[in-house]
């Protein structure tokens, strides 16, 4: 039912990728132009398109890389991360096996349910962009907040009150819990502006760590730390695992992408 937890951290990874095709509306602006004026304003416009994701990327200081372990990071791996030689900032984050409940009780799997282990995920690194609403107060157990592809999707807003169920799926069948979650903020990521692949398209929802403790380990998904590097820091993922593998015996450690900030 839920995907097996050496294999969350490899789909976590979809929210940083090479985000291509922007620099297009720069040369359809300027070849739709018709003379004079016009060709100076639609090139302005088209310029201001041309920066404006590098922008959002620099202003919600997005990631480098997603580093996590093998197995479970909780107990000092994934705030050692921090300590790695070229990495300005790290937030770690957790996954929670839990997904929406539809109106005649059938699981929606096709959902990513996190919450910051540190309170730096979502405020300090990979800050969205919130359309409506804020981010969860981090003791609050029965606040979310979605993207907007999952506000679309699932038909929610601001007051909204989705009904999910936590999943342990360690136990045959898998036992759920529910639990009914309000809904405090809209919000758009790198991901789901330029989504590259099928993740990127699914709802994501940012829960609170006190929803984590409620549940408890049973119904723990993945866990790892987005890390920023500092400049000219190497983003050769051998590095990280080296480092990693300096700190705790095995880790996982996705492979770290370039945004597109500039021309090659």
């Amino acid at each position: 039912m839920m995907p097996a937890p050496a294999a969350v951290p490899v789909l976590a990874l979809a929210a940083h990728k090479l985000r291509a095709g922007w620099r297009g509306w720069l040369a359809l602006a300027v070849l739709t132009a018709l003379a004079g004026g016009v060709v100076l304003t639609a090139l302005a416009g088209a310029i201001r398109t041309d920066t404006a994701y590098p922008r959002f990327l620099a202003a919600s200081h997005a990631a480098d890389a997603l580093v996590a372990p093998a197995g479970s990071g909780i107990g000092g791996y994934d705030t050692a991360v921090a300590t790695l030689p070229g990495v300005a900032a790290a937030a770690a984050l957790v996954g929670i096996n839990a997904v929406p409940v539809s109106s005649n009780g059938v699981l929606d799997n096709n959902v990513a349910v996190t919450a910051s282990l540190d309170g730096r995920f979502g405020r300090t690194v990979e800050i969205p962009k919130m359309l409506a609403g804020r981010l969860p107060v981090a003791g609050a157990a029965q606040e979310i907040a979605v993207t907007q592809i999952g506000a679309q999707r699932l038909h929610l807003r601001v007051g909204s009150t989705l009904r999910m169920a936590a999943v342990d799926d360690r136990s045959t069948p898998p036992r759920t819990r529910p639990l009914t979650e309000r809904v405090v903020g809209i919000f758009v990521t790198d991901g789901s502006i330029v989504p590259v692949n099928y993740q990127d398209q699914t709802p994501q929802i940012v829960a609170s760590i006190a929803l984590y403790r409620e549940l408890g380990p049973a119904y723990h998904a993945f866990d790892g730390a987005y890390v920023k590097l500092r400049p000219g820091a190497s983003l050769r993922v051998i590095e990280l695992e080296r480092a990693c593998h300096g700190l705790f015996n095995d880790c996982f450690a996705a492979q770290p992408v370039v945004k597109p900030v500039a021309d090659a």
